[in-house]
């Protein structure tokens, strides 16, 4: 099969993923898939600010991002959260989707509650998330490779972002392999 036949980052051929939409339309078989996650029209509903963090370290990681583009905190996200997601997105992946499409559980979305305030702290309170989301999945066998830290996006003054991102890896890598 030629490359431009594949989709989604060429993770699953046009064919392929042409036989498995009739699923992808029934949520009923996202959440048998998933049970113990649920999918919702208002993920993002219940969003709380869960996790307090220091001026000294929003500081710190406001210099950083300042200077080298991106930080790197401390595990914010509740292991039993990060297992969810793992679980979710490892389930889809062996149904044969991307692993984007574990992206319909809410799991992926109220996780942001735990960056609220470092969001809230550099950005300000009106900040807004922008829907670009996406799932990679990295083999954990030593031929896996995440990304080293890196820029991504447009940059306005003092070396800031236009928009910047959130990367959270879910799986056994180090943090320096998801940005």
């Amino acid at each position: 099969m030629m490359a431009e036949n594949f989709i989604l980052r060429k993770s699953i051929g046009e064919e392929e993923l042409l036989t498995l939409l009739p699923q992808a339309e029934n949520i009923d078989y996202w959440l048998a898939l998933n049970p113990n996650s649920t999918i919702s029209d208002q993920p993002f509903q219940g969003f709380s600010k869960l996790s307090a963090v220091k001026k000294e370290e929003l500081d710190d990681y406001a210099l950083q991002l300042r200077e080298e583009g991106y930080f790197q905190t401390s595990e914010l996200i509740p292991t039993a959260t990060i297992q969810e997601m793992r679980s979710c997105i490892e389930n889809v992946k062996k149904a044969g989707f991307p692993p984007t499409f574990a992206l319909v559980y809410d799991v992926f979305y109220q996780a942001f509650s735990h960056f609220d305030s470092i969001f809230t702290g550099i950005l300000g309170a009106n900040y807004k998330l922008i829907p670009n989301f996406w799932v990679y999945y990295i083999e954990t066998n030593d031929n896996g490779k995440g990304f080293e830290p890196h820029r991504d996006a447009e940059y306005i003054g003092d070396n800031l972002k236009r928009s910047p991102f959130c990367q959270v890896g879910c799986g056994d890598k180090s943090k320096a392999s998801c940005c």
